[in-house]
Formats: structure tokens, C-alpha cells, sequence
């Protein structure tokens, strides 16, 4: 009977031996950085626990919440919220949010992740409320910036920082899509014909431009040409050379004077065609065969001058 009594005491010891031994086994705490745990001890809050090696009182002491002191990025569902305008759009966003005080995020609500997530959406459905649908895609920023406010002030009491909040996407209904594509097209194609009319009206002012400024241009190269066509008629005669007619007792030199319009006057050409009656030669013909070329007011000067008297 003794035996069987130090069997059982010996056995009874072993056990909770091993148990004491797993429950201080599961006593040790090894927190990470940027975490944190929250003890308790016979149900009430002892102490936060952070980065590093802790020991638990083994039956008096547990870890009761975890937390992260990383931001957390937190999807606000899909809702329908209805604008000024009473138009029906459909709304989604992302939370972006960091615990500051584990005590407050573990006894001041129960999830803040959902209630801020919640309150996020009643502050979107009530500021959209007050604004055209135009409007809520024009002030996206605004929007945010004032749901922000709201979540900030509310998030102070569960112990959390709300940094920023972004609208994701503000899906209106098919048919108003429709509507604002066909509004879209139109005014691309209004803008279009407006550069278009321009570039017409551009060119056709270019143009009417040159033409006012061709024919003063046309005229001046015209009234050029006629100022020096005499010149380059008269550089083609070639020198008037007289010779004697055989039997002639007359001794002529050869004559190598070149006519040249700034030369020719009344007096000069009166001279010129005396010689040419006093000593006729062969070439005296071709001289009056080139006389056709001469300008008009030389040809007068030649008739009046070069007739007997």
C-alpha cells in the first residue's frame, strides 16, 4: 500500500513538474519590432509589452491583444451614395492608418479598423450629398481632405492616427457614362472645327497678303525690264565700220564707234547720219537694216537728221 502511495505521489509531481515546465515555457515573450502586446493579469491590464525578451507570471499573467505599429492600409467597400443632383454613383476607397497608443486601441473600441472603415463611408455618403456630380470629380482632393478631418477626430479616442484617405473610384451609372462620352465628343469635334477655321482664316490672310504685295513687287521688276531692255538691244548692234566704194578717191578711217543710249542725243545722231549719207558703203545697208531695232525716238532722230536738206 505504501508502495503504491509513493508510485502515485512520485507520478503526481512528475506531471505537474512537466506542466509547470510548458506553462513557463509558455510564459516567454519574444516581441518584434514595431509590435507590441498587451498583458493582464487576473483579468485587469499590467503593462505593454515591446520589442524584446519578456517573461509572463506563469497562471496570473496573459497576453490579451496584439497590435502593429506599422501604418495598415485599410479597403473602404463599394457604396452607392446619391449627389446633389440626384444621381446615383457608386464609391470606394483606401484608409490609410497607424496605432499610436496600444492601451486606447485595445479598451477604446473593439475594431478599429472596421469603425473607421464605417465611418469613413457615412462621412463620404454625407459630403457627396452636398455637391453636383460634376463637381465630385473635380474636388476629389477637397473630398478627401475633409473625410479625413472627421476620421481624425474621431480616431483620437481609440488610439490611432488616420495619415490620409484616398477615393479610389467614383463610378457613376451607364447611362450618365453615355452621356458624359457623347459631351466629350462634341466638344472634341467643336474644338476641331474651331483650329481648322483658323488655319483657314491664317492661310487666307497669308495669302491675301502676298497678292498686295505682288503686283508693287511685279511692277518695280517691269518698270527694271524696261529700263534695261534698251541696253541689252543696243549691246547686240555691233560697231558701224564705213569703208570707201571702190573707185572712190575718198579715204576713210574705220569707224569702231559703239552706240550706246546714254551717248546718243539730237547732236550725235544728226552727226551719224550725215557721215553715213556723205560715204555710202555695203555695210551703210545693214546699218539700215538693223535701224528696225532701234527704239522709236531714235528712229525720229535718224529721219530728221539723215533727210537732205
Amino acid at each position: 500500500m505504501e508502495t503504491f502511495q509513493s508510485t502515485f505521489v512520485m507520478i503526481f509531481w512528475t506531471l505537474f513538474g512537466i506542466y509547470f515546465a510548458y506553462k513557463l515555457y509558455r510564459s516567454i515573450r519574444i516581441v518584434s519590432a514595431q509590435d507590441c502586446i498587451v498583458v493582464e493579469r487576473l483579468g485587469k491590464y499590467s503593462r505593454t509589452l515591446h520589442a524584446g525578451l519578456h517573461l509572463l507570471w506563469p497562471f496570473l499573467e496573459k497576453d490579451a491583444y496584439y497590435h502593429t505599429l506599422k501604418e495598415q492600409a485599410t479597403d473602404v467597400p463599394p457604396q452607392t451614395c446619391i449627389t446633389k443632383d440626384n444621381v446615383k454613383v457608386e464609391m470606394d476607397g483606401i484608409l490609410y492608418l497607424k496605432v499610436l497608443d496600444p492601451y486606447k486601441a485595445s479598451y477604446g473600441i473593439n475594431d478599429y479598423q472596421f469603425a473607421a472603415s464605417q465611418l469613413a463611408q457615412t462621412t463620404m455618403r454625407a459630403i457627396i450629398g452636398t455637391m453636383d456630380l460634376d463637381v465630385t470629380f473635380e474636388t476629389r482632393d477637397a473630398i478627401n481632405s475633409k473625410i479625413l478631418e472627421v476620421l481624425d477626430l474621431a480616431a483620437e479616442s481609440w488610439g490611432i492616427k488616420v495619415n490620409r484617405y484616398e477615393i479610389v473610384n467614383i463610378t457613376p451609372p451607364k447611362s450618365i457614362l453615355e452621356a458624359m462620352e457623347k459631351k466629350k465628343r462634341r466638344r472634341s469635334q467643336k474644338r476641331r472645327r474651331s483650329l481648322f477655321r483658323k488655319g483657314i482664316g491664317t492661310r487666307e490672310s497669308t495669302d491675301l497678303s502676298v497678292l498686295k504685295k505682288k503686283p508693287s513687287t511685279s511692277l518695280k521688276a517691269k518698270n527694271k525690264r524696261e529700263s534695261t531692255k534698251p541696253k541689252e538691244s543696243l549691246k547686240k548692234w555691233k560697231p558701224l565700220q564705213l569703208q570707201p566704194q571702190k573707185g572712190s578717191n575718198y579715204s576713210l578711217s574705220r569707224s569702231t564707234q559703239k552706240v550706246d543710249r546714254t551717248q546718243l542725243n539730237s547732236e550725235s545722231v544728226k552727226n551719224l547720219s550725215k557721215n553715213l549719207r556723205r560715204f555710202p558703203t555695203k555695210n551703210g545697208n545693214r546699218f539700215t537694216s538693223q535701224f528696225d531695232e532701234f527704239p522709236f525716238d531714235l528712229k525720229i532722230g535718224f529721219r530728221k537728221y539723215g533727210s537732205k536738206n
